[in-house]
C-alpha cells in the first residue's frame, strides 16, 4: 500500500479531509496515492513524521500492552489510566511548550523581516558615495547575518513546529479515546 493512503487511512481521513491537512488540492493528494504524482516536499515531510508517529506510537502499544480487551481485570484498567493520564499530561506540556516556540519563532522571524526592509530601503535612498568602504563590508555583513537569521526562523522551520503541534495533538486525541475505551470499560466491569 502507498505510504500516503497508509498514513491517511491510520489518521481516519478521506481525501478531501487529508488535502485539506496537508494544504494541497484533492487531485494532487489522489494521484500521489496512485503513485501518479509527487507531494511537495513539505507535504511528504509531514506524511514521513506522521508515518514515523503511528510506527512509534505503535510500538509502544505493543511494548506496554494497551489492548484494550473484556477479561482485563480491574487494576489493570486502573494501572492503564494513570499511564495514559500521565501521557496525557506530557503530551500537554509538549504541545504548549512547542506552541510558544512557534509564537517566539514567528515574532522574530516578523522583527527580522522589518529590519531586513528598513535596512534595504535605506540603502536604496542613499547613493553607494555616501557610504565609506567600511560601512560597505559592515552594511553586507549585516545583511548577510540577516538573512541567516531570516533563514534560521524562516516558513520551513515553522512548518516543521506546527506539524510537531499537530502530531502531538493528535496523539494527545488518541490518548483521549483510549481512555474513554478504558472508563466505558471499567463502568461496564461494575
Amino acid at each position: 500500500m502507498n505510504v500516503i493512503k497508509e498514513v491517511r487511512i491510520q489518521m481516519g481521513l478521506n481525501q478531501v479531509q487529508f488535502s485539506e491537512f496537508l494544504n494541497q488540492p484533492r487531485s494532487t493528494l489522489s494521484m500521489s496515492e496512485l503513485d501518479e504524482r509527487c507531494l511537495p516536499t513539505s507535504a511528504m515531510l509531514k506524511v514521513i513524521l506522521l508515518r514515523e508517529f503511528f510506527t512509534t506510537m505503535q510500538n509502544e502499544l505493543n511494548a506496554t500492552n494497551i489492548a484494550i480487551s473484556a477479561s482485563r481485570p480491574v487494576h489493570e484498567i486502573e494501572d492503564l489510566n494513570v499511564l495514559l493520564q500521565k501521557w496525557i499530561m506530557q503530551f500537554e506540556k509538549k504541545i504548549t511548550e512547542t506552541q510558544n516556540k512557534l509564537a517566539h519563532v514567528k515574532s522574530r522571524y516578523q522583527h527580522i523581516c522589518t529590519i531586513n526592509g528598513v535596512i534595504n530601503k535605506l540603502a536604496a535612498r542613499l547613493s553607494p558615495n555616501d557610504f565609506s568602504d567600511y560601512e560597505k563590508s559592515w552594511l553586507q555583513l549585516y545583511l548577510h547575518r540577516l538573512s541567516k537569521r531570516k533563514t534560521e526562523f524562516g516558513l520551513n522551520y515553522q512548518i516543521s513546529l506546527q506539524l510537531k503541534i499537530d502530531t502531538l495533538q493528535y496523539q494527545l486525541q488518541r490518548c483521549y479515546t483510549l481512555k474513554m475505551g478504558l472508563v466505558t470499560e471499567e463502568i461496564s466491569k461494575q
